[in-house]
């Protein structure tokens, strides 16, 4: 049975229940399972957020119409099948006659919830117990199959969709998808796609597996791509470029960091007389000098990011290739 709602029942508003007192404890989980609020509850593993979850579901269970009103999200199959089995495990030790009394008592606090999500549906005729499914807990891809499957023309998915576990064979036929448009109508496409290849001597699978490995971590870069109006007086390349050299900047700047928290003064002082003394020697001999530049060197090295080629030649003067 399908129930459609109006509100539904979410997890919003910040609260906190690590590194507090008892006292503070109990007071935060209280004030946690007032369904009428939003909440985001942060805690370190083992301080029992599964049960303030499952708690809350249990109060809420006393409170709807239907048990499909309440949706509860997990990430995996295997979270959602244990969030299930412990909210019908939590309803079945309530309806058994000889239910033991030598419960602590948050135990038996949730065991009070069960009590009274029992009896609202023994009143409304749900019997949850032998009916586990109407319990709406799912992954939140299970929560978007159902949502493309009822809006098919909407969602542009067409029939019921399928969840993967291992979608590299799809970025894959994406991306051949994509190789496949060179030489098509759109000019601006077969342009980008001419010059992939050229940069990779024409190596169609080559293509194909660098577009697939974009694919798979899109996470990462997705954010870079403009917006419609990062575009009024930039072009596609100097806007990619910007964001580019910001990024290795960024990078550069934290290596600069932690060099500068590795490396002592005098240590570095000591480094550069070393360079110094051995390019003035080379230079004195006629021979191949890769360190000439140490010859113009100040007292000491810079850690910003125009001091990085120095920087680089103190790295080949300490290290070896490997």
């Amino acid at each position: 049975m399908s129930q459609e709602f109006d509100r539904p029942y979410l997890v919003s508003s910040r609260i906190t229940v690590e590194k507090m007192s008892a006292l503070d404890d109990s007071s935060q989980r209280a004030a946690a399972l007032d369904t009428q609020r939003s909440f985001l509850v942060e805690a370190s593993a083992g301080s029992g957020k599964t049960e303030l979850l499952i708690q809350r579901y249990l109060k809420l269970l006393a409170q709807v119409e239907e048990p499909e009103q309440i949706l509860a999200l997990t990430f995996t199959l295997k979270a959602a099948a244990e969030m299930r089995d412990r909210i019908l495990q939590e309803l079945r030790d309530a309806e058994g006659e000889n239910a033991p009394q030598e419960l602590y008592s948050n135990k038996q606090f949730t065991r009070s919830l069960a009590v009274a999500a029992l009896e609202a549906g023994r009143l409304r005729g749900w019997h949850l117990t032998r009916q586990p499914q109407r319990m709406n807990v799912r992954t939140i891809d299970s929560l978007c199959s159902v949502i493309t499957s009822r809006l098919p023309v909407v969602s542009r998915m067409g029939a019921r969709s399928q969840p993967v576990t291992d979608a590299r064979p799809l970025y894959f036929q994406a991306a051949r998808n994509v190789l496949q448009r060179l030489g098509g109508p759109d000019a601006e496409q077969h342009r980008a796609i001419h010059t992939l290849l050229l940069h990779l001597d024409n190596k169609l699978e080559k293509a194909a597996q660098l577009l697939a490995n974009l694919l798979a971590s899109r996470d990462q870069w997705r954010e870079m791509l403009p917006q419609s109006e990062d575009f009024s007086n930039t072009r596609w390349e100097d806007f990619l470029r910007d964001r580019f050299e910001r990024s290795l900047n960024e990078i550069h700047e934290d290596a600069c960091t932690e060099l500068k928290k590795s490396l002592d003064e005098p240590t570095a002082q000591k480094i550069i007389e070393l360079m110094r003394h051995g390019a003035e020697y080379l230079h004195r001999e006629g021979k191949n000098n890769p360190y000439a530049d140490c010859m113009q060197w100040k007292d000491a090295l810079g850690y910003l990011i125009e001091d990085a080629p120095c920087w680089k030649l103190v790295a080949g003067f300490l290290l070896t290739t490997e």
